[in-house]
């Protein structure tokens, strides 16, 4: 859907002046859709929608008023659009390790593009955004903290670079690491001491 708007330039507003709308993805007008409108309010502006468009298209617009013989105006001068693409579906985390999550999705009508936003926060505060030129429909997310939560949405952009809407949060939480430095550090008759280091495990999140 677009929405296109008007002034009604000084057209009667209390005897329903009509209203003819074209729209078309050819600049020249070919084969466009005609729709009539009657308006009977007051309104000095004017709106109306244009439905079941294309994604990620660019259409062409123009108005005309049509006065109570039926006589129309010229056309006004043209405007354009491109329509938004589809959001992705499917979004879904696909494989794990220890600093890398690999996302998958399946391919959104009409996009040039996606971009991923990741974050460790719930709310995404603080994420990053990542843009991608994939056929492939999938990527991995890099450079990961072990052991912890991590949060992600996917949009895609149409060839205008303008957004849609992010999908709904997926999340997953990475892999610890294995330790470090495993080793005995003391010895008894009945007893020994091992220890290790963390080895980059999140320290906060009570790694076991």
């Amino acid at each position: 859907i677009a929405t296109v708007s008007w002034t009604n330039n000084g057209n009667n507003t209390e005897g329903g002046t009509q209203y003819q709308v074209r729209f078309s993805t050819n600049p020249q007008m070919v084969g466009a859709s005609v729709s009539t409108y009657t308006f009977t309010s007051t309104l000095t502006e004017i709106s109306t929608g244009c439905y079941n468009l294309t994604p990620n298209t660019t259409y062409y617009s123009q108005v005309r008023a049509v006065n109570f013989a039926g006589i129309v105006s010229n056309w006004t001068g043209q405007v354009s659009t491109i329509t938004f693409a589809t959001s992705p579906g499917s979004f879904r985390y696909t494989d794990l390790g220890v600093n890398i999550a690999t996302v998958s999705w399946t391919a959104a009508s009409g996009a040039d593009k996606y971009q991923i936003l990741f974050s460790t926060n719930p709310q995404m505060v603080g994420g990053t955004v990542t843009t991608y030129t994939l056929t492939d429909l999938t990527t991995g997310l890099y450079n990961l903290t072990a052991n912890t939560t991590y949060y992600a949405q996917i949009r895609s952009l149409n060839y205008a670079s303008v957004a849609s809407s992010w999908t709904a949060t997926v999340s997953t939480i990475t892999f610890a690491t294995v330790p470090g430095s495993f080793r005995y550090t003391d010895l008894g008759v009945n007893i020994a001491t091992v220890s290790w280091t963390n080895n980059g495990n999140n320290t906060e999140g009570g790694t076991q």
